[in-house]
């Protein structure tokens, strides 16, 4: 008796110190035995469960789902399966069961032993590892696409805009060709925000009007609300500015509007709004900020709304309140991630029933906030240089050195590295400045620079890429403080790059 005492107490120490939840149950389902590490999982003490059938603590669809294990535990056999439970807080759990007979009786029928193994965290990150891998496919998919696309993009919208600026006002072909140069710009925008959700672009940080932001990506938006739900601009920040990567503010944007979205049950309406602030010093400590001026972008809905402990967890990544194959659990994690690069704030407001607003603080930029004066608007936009241009895409050239040549550029062509080092040499005459792409059949940009620099050192050099600057310099490309133009660019951009290069500054607007 006492050597069956003193087994029993060493049983128990082992089985309450492993982290795994362990029973034995009888032939009729009913608990004989649990560790504490079962109670602790489900919240019942152990005295509760003694004789309790299996299916009152994990629920008859539990059991229903458990059932044909059981069955083949008592007559002898073994399984492995996974499932869900509810936890004593009613949180559902993902777990590995293993079901073993109890044959100490010498025969079939006298029980099963289960030991359960929680593996939520597992499973999250499994998920959270497939939605890297996708991003990370249509990442790679988008760069190795985006050379070809934006090249054709370019040439199509730049040989729109010539084709207009040569009709006559009232020719009925200018319809047309207006069309062709808005699929064009969609075109455009939709490469772009592809590479910057895949996270395929450098993060490049700029000084950007925050409507502008917004207004940019509001077709985009309204596509992801879908047909049911009302999207509402109230955009009131003006010409202010936030120092900001576009990339990671759309990716802020987009979240939040999903978010908002997959809230709303049936039918709503998303606002989004932004305003300028001034945060005092006891607003901006609650806020764990520096007083200043911020500019605000408030995304809200009439949708299901949340408690008070979810609004608490709802910035924890791989929590997320949406079914199964509905969320990641990280859209909002790296809003916050980002916001907090940024030295801002992300505050929600929430109430069940009662819908849900989330409210982003980025300071504003110290730059001037007045608008510049457009392109077209300011004096000594003509020049009379030579400027060697070497692109392979015949519809990239034709639109660069029609751009160039209307405004008084002599312009010199070539369509690869050799014939530009040819023309380089053959050129009598300065060339000021070369326009070269960064990708070239047999010279790349950088060496065709080098090549014709040797030849004309006066030579200035702007690198044309249909990939981001950035990650050109990152892989070893491009030297920093090189001046590249990123595919696809228009006449504005190329001549006011063009005058900055040459050593004509941009004339900006007067301030007020």
């Amino acid at each position: 008796e006492e050597a069956r005492s003193s087994s029993e107490s060493e049983l128990r120490v082992i089985t309450d110190s492993v982290p795994v939840l362990i029973a034995h149950l009888d032939s009729e389902c009913r608990y004989v035995f649990n560790n504490a590490a079962y109670e602790g999982f489900f919240g019942v003490a152990g005295a509760e469960l003694v004789g309790t059938h299996i299916s009152e603590l994990i629920g008859e669809q539990s059991y229903l789902g458990c059932l044909p294990h059981i069955e083949d535990a008592l007559n002898g056999r073994s399984s492995v399966f996974e499932m869900q439970f509810s936890d004593r807080e009613g949180v559902v759990r993902d777990a590995t069961v293993h079901m073993v007979p109890d044959q100490a009786s010498g025969k079939n029928g006298g029980g099963f032993y289960t030991v359960i193994s929680d593996i939520t965290e597992r499973k999250r990150l499994e998920r959270a590892l497939r939605q890297s891998q996708k991003m990370e496919a249509v990442g790679l998919l988008a760069s190795g696409i985006s050379h070809d696309f934006n090249n054709l993009l370019m040439g199509i919208g730049g040989c729109c805009n010539v084709a207009l600026k040569r009709l006559d006002e009232d020719s009925p072909v200018r319809i047309f060709l207006d069309e062709i140069r808005s699929a064009a710009a969609s075109g455009v925008s939709i490469s772009r925000q592809l590479l910057d959700l895949s996270r395929q672009t450098k993060s490049e940080v700029a000084d950007t009007p925050l409507d502008a932001l917004v207004a940019d990506t509001e077709s985009m938006l309204r596509r992801l609300a879908g047909a049911d739900i009302s999207l509402r601009l109230d955009l009131k920040a003006g010409h202010r500015r936030i120092r900001v990567a576009p990339g990671q503010f759309k990716q802020i944007l987009l979240n939040l509007v999903v978010n908002a979205r997959d809230a709303i049950p049936e039918t709503g309406t998303v606002h989004i709004q932004t305003r300028s602030v001034e945060l005092g010093l006891e607003q901006a400590r609650l806020l764990e900020l520096v007083p200043g001026t911020y500019l605000t972008l408030r995304v809200s809905d009439d949708g299901t709304g949340m408690d008070a402990a979810t609004a608490e967890r709802i910035f924890e990544p791989f929590f997320t309140t949406k079914t199964m194959g509905k969320g990641t659990g990280l859209g909002l994690y790296t809003v916050y991630g980002i916001v907090g690069q940024q030295g801002g704030h992300i505050e929600v407001d929430s109430e069940p029933g009662k819908g849900t607003s989330f409210t982003v603080y980025l300071p504003q930029s110290a730059e001037d906030t007045q608008p510049s004066i457009a392109i077209s608007e300011v004096q000594g936009r003509r020049g009379n240089e030579t400027v060697l241009v070497v692109e392979d895409d015949r519809l990239v050239q034709l639109a660069v050195r029609e751009y160039l040549g209307a405004w008084g550029y002599k312009v010199i062509e070539a369509s690869d590295g050799l014939q530009a080092v040819q023309v380089a040499r053959e050129h009598r005459g300065p060339i000021p400045l070369l326009i070269s792409d960064m990708v070239l059949p047999g010279m790349t940009g950088a060496k065709v620079a080098k090549a014709v620099r040797e030849i004309h050192p006066e030579a200035k050099v702007i690198f044309m890429s249909a990939h981001s600057p950035a990650m050109l310099a990152e892989a070893g490309h491009l030297k920093h403080g090189t001046e590249t133009l990123q595919k696809p660019f228009g006449e504005e951009e190329l001549l006011e790059r063009v005058r900055q290069v040459l050593g004509r500054p941009t004339p900006v607007a007067p301030r007020a």
